[in-house]
Order: C-alpha cells, then sequence, then structure tokens
C-alpha cells in the first residue's frame, strides 16, 4: 500500500486539482459582494438584488478566466535539449569561430566556444566538436584528437594538424559565402529553417569576395592582442562625418608593425569588402598602390593623379566599407594629398616615425617590445625548441633586446644550422659587440648586429659570394626588387659582380642561404625584400670605397633596367615598378660620391621625366636638376642626354609657371638641338613650340607668333602638310593670335588644325575636344554663345569617349560651357556648369584655371542680382590671379574688368571707374594699346567717366 501520508498528500492534491476552480471562483463572489453591499444605504440593503448579481457574474468570470487543469496526454510536448556542438580556435580566429556559431545556432544547436591548446569541460554531452584551422593555428602545440565526433575545418591555405585526416576534415579556404556554407550544412546533414532566414548574421569571415592584396598571414604572429582590440574598438565603432577613421601604429624597426597591420587585416576581413596594402615609403609609392587600386576596381587610367584618385574615391565611396593600409609611411605630409575624402572607410598607417598626432589621425598606439614571455613563446615557436628551458630562452631574448625582428632572425639561425637556443646563446656571448648603432634608433644594442652577423657568416659559408648580392641589394629599395633584375642586367656590371650574377642559376644559388636566414624574404610574386634595419647594418660594414662601388654598381644596374622613353604608353608600368629602385640607387650613389657620373645622369633623367608625366612636378624638378647638374660636371658626356634634360627641365619649369627658367632652359635646348642635328630637324620644331607657350605665357605675344610660325615651317618642311605634328603646331600658332587679338587668324588656325585632325583616324578624341574647344573661345569673344555652345558641346561628348565628368579636360569645357549658357540667359544650367568645373579645379589651389571660373561665376552672379556675392567672387579671383601670375599679369585685369561692373551695379560709380583704370593699364602693358581687351576696357572706362551717363 504505501506510506499512508504520501496517499494522503496525493489524494489532497487530486481533490486540489479537481475543485480549486470552483473554489476560487466562490471566493470571488463573496469578495465582490461584499463590496457591493457597502456602497448601499444602511436600511433595507437586503432588498437589492444588484449586489448579489454582480457578485454572481464575479465568480463566473474567474472560473472562465482559470485554466482547466489539464490530463497528462493534453499538455503540450516538452521541446528536446538543443545538441551540444564546440568551436575550438585560436583568439586570432574569433571572426571565423563567431560566423560558425551563428551558423549552428541557426540551425538549432548549441554552439560553444573553446579554446585551442584547452578542453573546457562543459555541461552534457557534446554532439560534434569543430576545429577551426587557419595559418594562425598552424605553428601552436598539436591539440589531442577531440573525443567523440569531431570536424577540421580549414578556413586558410596552411597544414592540418596531426590527425586530421580523410573524412574528419572540412576544406573552405578560399571558397566563397554561399559556396562555403552549403558544403558545412551538407557535412552537418542539415538546413538553415525557414523561421531563421530572414535574421542577421556575422559577414562571411572568408577574403574571398573582397578586393585585397593583403600579404599572406604571418602564421608566427604573437601577443598584440589588446593592440589588435584597441583598432578594432576604434574603427568598427560610428564613423564621424569628417572623414574615415584613422589609425597610426608606430615604432621603432623591427618592432612589428607591419605584422600587425596583416593580423588585423586578416582577423577583421569579415568587416569590409575592400582591403588594399600600400607601400608608403614615399609620395611615389603611395601613388602607385592606389593607382593599381583604381585599375583593380575597374578605372580608366589616366596619368594626371589628380584624375585618378578623384575616381577611386568615387568608387570607393559606392563600396559597403574599405581598408586602406599605408605601410611603412615616413612623413604625413607624404599621405596629405593622397588621403580619402570618404567616412565609409577606415585608414591603418605604420611608421617608426612616432609624430602623427593631430591633424586627420584619430589614434596612434606605440608598439613596444616583446614581453619576456611573449619572446620566449615566440622563439621557441619559430624555431620549433620545446627542448631548451624556458630560462635559457629568455636569456636569448634579453640579449636581443625582445625586438621580433631579431628574434626572427636568430630563430632562422638556430633552424637552419641545427642548433638550439641554448647552443645559440652561447655562441651569441662569445661575438664582439663591435657593430656600429643601427639607422637613428640609438637603443639598439650591439648584440642585436650579433645576430645579423652570424647570420650573414653562415650564409657566406654555405655561398661565399652571397654577401656580394646581399649588399647589392641593400643599395635598392626595401622591398619589390624583380628577381630578373639581377640576371638581366649582370651584363652592365664590372666584375667580378658580371660573372657571380649573370644567371639565374648563379643568383638563385646566392639567395638561398640569404633567405633560408631570413636575411632576404620573397613574396608571393617572387619578387625579393630586405629589411631596412638589415640594409642599414650591411652598409655601416663597408667602408667609403666599397660604398661608393656598391652604389655605382646598383646605379649601373637600375639605369640599365629603366626604359630610356618613359613616354611610350608601354614602358609606364615598367617605369613604375622601377621608380622606387631608382630612387634608392640615386640616393646613394649621390651620397658617396658616384665614380659613374654618366649612368646617374641618365638614371635621373629618367625617372625625372617619368616622375613630370605622373604630374609629380616638384620631385621631378629636383631630378631633373641634378641630372643637368651631373652631366655639366662632365664635359665629355653625352649631348644628346643633355639636350634632352634640358627640354625636359624646361616642360617641367613651365607647368611649375617658373616661366623665366623654363624659357632659359627651352632655348638652351633649341640651341643644342640645333648644333647636334641642324635647324631643320623636327626635335628642333617640337622646342620651338614649346617655346612659344612660354612667350605667349611671359606676352611676349609677337616673338611667340613668329616662333610658333618657325615650328610650322619646319615641321611642314620635314613631315609634309598631313602630319599630326602640323596641327599642334597650328593649335599653339592659333593661340599665339589669339592672344594679339587676331581673331579671324586664330579662328583659321583651329579650323586647319581641326580638319587635319578629323582627317587622321588616329587622331585622339581630347584631340579633336581641344580643337573645338578653342574655336569655341573665338566664338565668345566675337559674342557669338550660339556657336561657341554648339562647338562646346561637341567637345563634351568627344571628351567623354575617354574620361569620365571628373576629368580636367571636362573641367576645362564645362568652365566656357557654363560662360555660353550664361550668355544664352540659361543661368541654372549655366551655374551647374560652372560649379562642376570649380569642384574639380579648386584642388589646384591658387591656379589660373580656377581664376577664369571664379571670373565666370562671378558674372554670373550679377546677371542673377546677387551682386554681393559677384563682387565675393571677383574678389577672390583677383587675388588668386595676383598669388598665382602677379600683380601685373592680364588676368588680373580681367577679374579687375568685371569687378568694376559689379561696383557699377551697385550704384558704386567711382569704385567701378578706379578698376576700370586699373585694368586698363595692365591691359596696355601686356597687351598694347589696340589689343581688343584693351580697346573694350578703354571704351567701358569712357563711358563710366562721361557725367550724367547710365553706364
Amino acid at each position: 500500500m504505501g506510506d499512508p501520508g504520501t496517499f494522503v498528500a496525493t489524494a489532497r492534491s487530486r481533490l486540489w486539482r479537481r475543485y480549486r476552480t470552483w473554489a476560487i471562483g466562490a471566493l470571488a463572489a463573496l469578495g465582490s459582494y461584499a463590496s457591493a453591499i457597502t456602497a448601499l444605504p444602511d436600511h433595507g440593503w437586503w432588498r437589492y438584488p444588484a449586489a448579489a448579481a454582480s457578485s454572481a457574474a464575479a465568480a463566473a468570470a474567474v472560473v472562465v478566466s482559470l485554466p482547466r487543469p489539464t490530463s497528462e496526454r493534453d499538455r503540450p510536448p516538452i521541446a528536446p535539449p538543443r545538441p551540444r556542438v564546440v568551436v575550438r580556435s585560436t583568439a586570432g580566429d574569433a571572426t571565423w569561430a563567431k560566423w560558425l556559431a551563428d551558423l549552428l545556432d541557426h540551425t538549432g544547436r548549441q554552439p560553444v566556444w573553446e579554446p585551442w591548446d584547452e578542453r573546457t569541460p562543459g555541461p552534457g554531452r557534446t554532439a560534434l566538436t569543430v576545429v577551426i584551422v587557419s595559418a594562425a593555428t598552424a605553428v601552436w602545440p598539436v591539440p589531442p584528437v577531440p573525443d567523440g565526433p569531431h570536424l577540421y575545418l580549414r578556413v586558410e591555405e596552411c597544414p592540418l594538424p596531426e590527425g586530421a585526416r580523410g573524412e574528419t576534415v572540412l576544406d573552405i579556404a578560399g571558397l566563397p559565402r554561399e559556396v562555403a556554407t552549403g558544403r558545412l550544412l551538407d557535412r552537418l546533414g542539415t538546413t538553415v529553417p525557414a523561421s531563421a532566414e530572414g535574421r542577421e548574421t556575422p559577414p562571411y569571415p572568408g577574403l574571398d569576395s573582397a578586393v585585397t592584396n593583403l600579404p599572406p598571414r604571418n602564421a608566427l604572429f604573437t601577443d598584440r592582442t589588446a593592440v589588435l582590440d584597441r583598432i578594432g574598438a576604434l574603427f568598427l565603432g560610428p564613423h564621424p562625418a569628417g572623414g574615415p577613421r584613422s589609425c597610426a601604429v608606430v615604432g621603432v624597426g623591427g618592432i612589428g608593425k607591419t605584422s600587425v597591420a596583416v593580423e588585423f587585416g586578416h582577423r577583421f576581413a569579415s568587416h569590409y569588402d575592400v582591403v588594399w596594402w600600400v607601400r608608403a615609403g614615399s609620395p611615389v609609392q603611395v601613388l602607385d598602390g592606389l593607382t593599381l587600386l583604381a585599375r583593380r576596381l575597374g578605372m580608366p587610367g589616366d596619368d594626371d593623379p589628380g584624375v585618378t584618385l578623384g575616381a577611386l574615391w568615387r568608387a570607393l565611396g559606392e563600396r559597403r566599407r574599405w581598408l586602406l593600409v599605408f605601410d611603412n609611411a615616413v612623413d604625413p605630409a607624404d599621405l596629405e594629398a593622397c588621403w580619402p575624402p570618404l567616412t565609409n572607410g577606415d585608414v591603418l598607417i605604420t611608421s617608426y616615425v612616432r609624430n602623427w598626432h593631430g591633424g586627420r589621425i584619430t589614434d596612434v598606439l606605440a608598439l613596444e617590445v616583446f614581453q619576456e614571455e611573449d619572446a620566449v613563446e615566440f622563439l621557441r615557436r619559430r624555431s620549433n625548441d620545446r627542448l631548451t628551458p624556458a630560462g635559457t630562452a629568455g636569456t636569448v631574448a634579453r640579449a636581443l633586446g625582445h625586438l621580433p625582428l631579431v628574434l626572427e632572425q636568430a630563430a632562422a639561425y638556430t633552424e637552419e644550422t641545427g642548433t638550439t637556443l641554448a647552443q645559440f646563446e652561447r655562441v651569441l656571448h662569445r661575438q664582439p659587440s663591435t657593430a656600429p648603432l643601427l639607422s637613428q634608433e640609438t637603443w639598439y644594442q650591439p648584440e642585436m648586429t650579433a645576430t645579423w652577423r652570424m647570420s650573414l657568416h653562415r650564409a657566406c659559408v654555405q655561398q661565399p659570394e652571397a654577401r656580394t648580392l646581399a649588399l647589392l641589394l641593400a643599395f635598392l629599395d626595401s622591398d619589390r626588387v624583380p628577381r630578373s633584375l639581377l640576371p638581366d642586367h649582370a651584363r652592365v656590371l664590372p666584375p667580378p659582380l658580371r660573372d657571380q650574377l649573370g644567371s639565374d642559376l648563379a643568383v638563385n644559388a646566392l639567395l638561398r642561404p640569404l633567405i633560408s636566414y631570413s636575411l632576404v624574404r620573397v613574396d608571393d610574386h617572387g619578387e625579393l625584400g630586405v629589411s631596412r634595419q638589415v640594409q642599414d647594418y650591411l652598409r655601416a660594414t663597408l667602408d667609403a670605397d666599397e660604398h661608393r662601388r656598391h652604389a655605382d654598381a646598383a646605379v649601373l644596374l637600375v639605369e640599365s633596367a629603366f626604359p630610356a622613353d618613359p613616354a611610350d604608353p608601354d614602358s609606364r608600368p615598367r617605369c613604375a615598378r622601377l621608380l622606387p629602385h631608382a630612387l634608392a640607387a640615386i640616393r646613394h650613389g649621390g651620397a658617396s660620391g658616384t665614380g659613374e657620373p654618366t649612368a646617374l645622369g641618365r638614371l635621373l633623367h629618367r625617372a625625372g621625366t617619368y616622375l613630370h608625366l605622373r604630374g609629380d612636378y616638384t620631385r621631378a624638378l629636383d631630378l631633373l636638376t641634378r641630372s643637368l647638374e651631373t652631366q655639366e660636371s662632365r664635359p665629355e658626356g653625352d649631348r644628346s642626354v643633355l639636350a634632352d634634360t634640358l627640354a625636359a627641365l624646361g616642360r617641367t619649369q613651365y607647368s611649375l609657371a617658373a616661366l623665366d627658367d623654363a624659357r632659359r632652359h627651352t632655348e638652351r635646348a633649341v640651341r643644342l638641338y640645333t648644333d647636334l642635328h641642324g635647324p631643320d630637324d623636327l626635335r628642333v620644331a617640337r622646342q620651338l613650340l614649346h617655346l612659344s607657350r612660354i612667350q605667349r605665357e611671359q606676352g611676349e605675344y609677337a616673338a611667340a607668333l613668329d616662333t610658333a610660325q618657325r615650328a610650322l615651317e619646319v615641321t611642314t618642311a620635314a613631315s609634309g602638310e598631313e602630319d599630326p605634328g602640323i596641327a599642334d603646331c597650328l593649335m599653339v600658332l592659333g593661340d599665339a593670335h589669339w592672344r594679339r587679338g587676331a581673331l579671324d587668324a586664330a579662328n583659321d588656325c583651329y579650323t586647319r588644325a581641326l580638319a587635319l585632325r578629323e582627317r587622321n583616324p588616329a587622331t585622339a578624341a581630347a584631340d579633336l575636344a581641344a580643337a573645338r574647344k578653342h574655336l569655341a573661345l573665338i566664338a565668345l569673344d566675337r559674342d557669338e554663345p550660339q556657336q561657341a555652345h554648339d562647338h562646346l558641346v561637341r567637345a563634351r561628348a568627344l571628351l567623354a569617349e575617354t574620361y569620365d565628368t571628373e576629368h580636367p579636360a571636362v573641367a576645362d569645357v564645362d568652365n566656357h560651357f557654363g560662360e555660353s549658357l550664361r550668355r544664352l540667359g540659361r543661368t541654372d544650367e549655366a551655374g551647374a556648369a560652372l560649379r562642376r568645373a570649380l569642384k574639380i579645379r579648386e584642388p589646384l589651389g591658387d591656379h589660373p584655371d580656377v581664376v577664369g571660373t571664379l571670373i565666370r561665376l562671378g558674372r554670373l552672379h550679377r546677371d542673377t542680382g546677387a551682386t554681393g556675392e559677384s563682387y565675393d567672387v571677383l574678389e577672390q579671383a583677383r587675388r588668386m590671379a595676383e598669388a598665382a601670375m602677379g600683380p601685373d599679369h592680364p588676368y588680373v585685369a580681367d577679374a579687375e574688368a568685371d569687378l568694376a561692373e559689379t561696383l557699377h551695379a551697385q550704384d558704386d560709380r567711382d569704385g567701378a571707374v578706379d578698376r576700370l583704370r586699373a585694368a586698363v593699364r595692365r591691359y596696355e602693358a601686356a597687351y598694347g594699346a589696340d589689343h581688343v581687351l584693351t580697346v573694350r576696357a578703354r571704351t567701358r572706362l569712357r563711358l563710366l567717366e562721361t557725367p550724367h551717363s547710365d553706364g
């Protein structure tokens, strides 16, 4: 029968469950009845049946609302517990673990994270253990094979742990999100329920869908978790309105800044759809890297860096999120011109320079050397030496200053020589500490140089001439040295270098031990690199004669490889690839007092010419000036190269508005070409055309006309009347006529040039557009706005075949297009065209092109009655013209003449007269008394000076 007490308790429980509803209802009725009767009068309360009715209704409501007792079979089934799935990963693969855990949760599983090298006991039985394998896990201790069902999920190309075989491995490395997700779900034997399909999921961590050139992940990356988390917290928060988030990771050379940036790119790749690595050692490298990204995104190529960057920023602005990494930046000013004006991305900078605070930089993180426990762990993992006690490894780490780069090379030494860290520690302390300090990092200890000395010594034991190759690489740029540069051009080197580097086999034999000891690295493209610190150390081991000899060898090597004609479009990619090495060889060659002035002069000329073509006029000027000085130091040098350098220098100075210097060098080039090739050579004609442009800008219109006419005669005699060069001459000749006010003659030249270019099927659309634009200028000067409008519409259509809407050539057409529309009374369209032009031109600063657009915009404001805005814009144009061209230039007179009209519209007749008098003086000095602009301004002045005239 069992316990009587238990029986009684059970019976009571059953009775309560059966009658509890009626009991609660009765209590509710009594309560309601009591409340009702208290509200009735004291006498005759029993005569009111409403209270009883109210209590009955309350009881019924309670009975109905209470749940009825159910039998066991009526109760809903209890959901079974979700299968528990352990996700095992390193901290570096946290984004993969989060993505996988979310996917498992979607499929009805219970994900639990477990550290890579630990077993965390958890409640319940584990249905599956998923081990995430990546490059970050390849060097960790091999974990024990999980108990029970398990799956190794390889997410990057890397070795698999021991025990990961066959059916226990699923490889999704490099797969797009949809494919990777499908394979994983197939292996799990499940799908995502329809109820979970609308839920937001974390981004897929793979780089497959991103536009990226991120370097490979460093499998030995150690520590720095706090730094990565701080960068992540900065970048992944809300973005500011003024620009991208930016962070500079700074520290001495070899501290691991680049490794931090690479690890951040891989670890947080899921948050970006563009991750782009830019070598930032110089402005040239920065622009090269961004130009490559523009091409990768499908932007058309252009020689003008401003056009390329504008197209790139528009493309990135349309992306979800992007990350730019400027690696090894030297000067904040180098990035200023290439700073993205966007808010939907992040900028990460690495630099050994610490002065990044303020300005555009959101945060600066200073890296320090490894903590000793991290340095010990790195050494033991990198050398694969788990036998040496941690104390001995710590002694080695302290002797090497805990610097990651030196620790890497020390571990490479032990690995290559088959020694342990304990044996290395004994060798290290037998080394003399006499090496010079490196670079400007005064904290470097001589013990650190001992590692490089030992590594170089061991490399030379295997290949006695390995030092020769290492020293040559020390005089080139530290990254991306084309492997073919050495054997393909070794013939120009002096012996014994010529023989030691004369074939691929010979070079590879010398490289092998240098790579093994981490003195030289090889990237994914097979290109070579040497760290700056190792380069500094290698050069510091040379005396003055050895330094000059190796610097000369680098100059000879790069000069032989650098294209002789950088203007050839087919040679541009090779110029871009070799330019950093040219600049490095030039820097070291000039510092050591070159013994190869001819080769150095040619290299300076070619590199300077290429920089000019890229629009980097300031650096081009420096190199071309040095080339001229180098060549002139040897009277027996090649005079044809000297003439080419003079011509290039004149063009660069013209672009920088240094007209006197440009004229001096161009005239020298004309004389030298004439001496070398005779007065009727095409090279002489091309220089005469350039000289005519300079004379025109200097206000010598008659001389400019004569010089252009002479160039036309020489070109016609040498090439015939249908040569494309004839059209170039006609355009320059037309400009000279136009500036003199001879509109009919200028119109004739432009018309002939257009006809000649239209007959030549090879003519570029931009050249046809230029002729149309100049014909429109004549029409505007003749007050024929409709004809000007028609020419400009066709010019804009032609430019659209080659350029996007942000190109400077399009801005030039829009500038005049807006003026034609203004004169036709279409003020809204005119304003849109002029504002487009100004937006493109404003970054030029104080420039004549900006002046022209501002003057036209000031006229438009005046026409629409906004005389205050008109005055402000025209006064800005006047100040800018003075700053750019000098106070007496006719562009200043243009602004003065329009300011006079605006002042007259404001009823300031005296102010208008003063402005016009100043304009007339400038026009007469520049153009002469009979020029159309002078006559027009003088006529207007007389009208304003007439008493009682309304102007």
